[in-house]
């Protein structure tokens, strides 16, 4: 009597776990916090829910990028302090809006940051640039479990120098 044949689940592989779980640590919203501009009170909580799952929502990583372009405003300085002989280093503000259907509300950095479940990293490499999205992920030659060309190439080979034999069909 024969076995009954083991069914693949590939969401039980060790590399697919180390995905999935990363990816939880990355889309975690957190809380807004106090900050002087009392960004915490502006949204409330199911606000901050609906805002954080319309961003999970989109589908590419793309998607995503276009959408924090567009809450991200660049402005020039509206005036500096002038320090002894030194110019200042920035000469831009960045301003971040959040649209919660009715009206479009101003927020901090942090609190942008936290309802959107994002990392500051994200916000400055992809979003600051203001350059069209690439999306190069998975696109390298790191394939460890591809058979190798020479492979298949004998496979090939060997199968080619079997002896064939009329087919009864023909």
């Amino acid at each position: 009597m024969k076995g009954k044949k083991k069914l693949r689940s590939p969401e039980k592989w060790k590399r697919s776990l180390k995905k999935q779980k990363l990816f939880k640590e990355k889309n975690k919203r957190r809380d807004v916090g106090n900050c002087r501009c009392k960004c915490g009170c502006k949204l409330s909580e199911l606000e901050q829910i609906d805002i954080f799952e319309r961003y999970c929502s989109l589908s590419s990583h793309a998607e995503q990028t276009i959408y924090l372009q567009g809450c991200v405003k660049k402005e020039l300085k509206s005036r500096s302090r002038q320090r002894k002989d030194e110019t200042s280093r920035s000469s831009t503000v960045f301003s971040y809006e959040v649209s919660n259907g009715s009206s479009i509300i101003n927020l901090c950095q942090k609190a942008f940051l936290a309802v959107h479940g994002i990392f500051k990293s994200r916000l400055e490499k992809k979003v600051r640039t203001q350059a069209e999205p690439a999306d190069n992920r998975g696109r390298h030659t790191n394939r460890p479990n591809r058979t190798k060309t020479e492979s298949l190439q004998k496979v090939r080979q060997f199968i080619s120098e079997l002896p064939a034999r009329e087919s009864h069909y023909t």
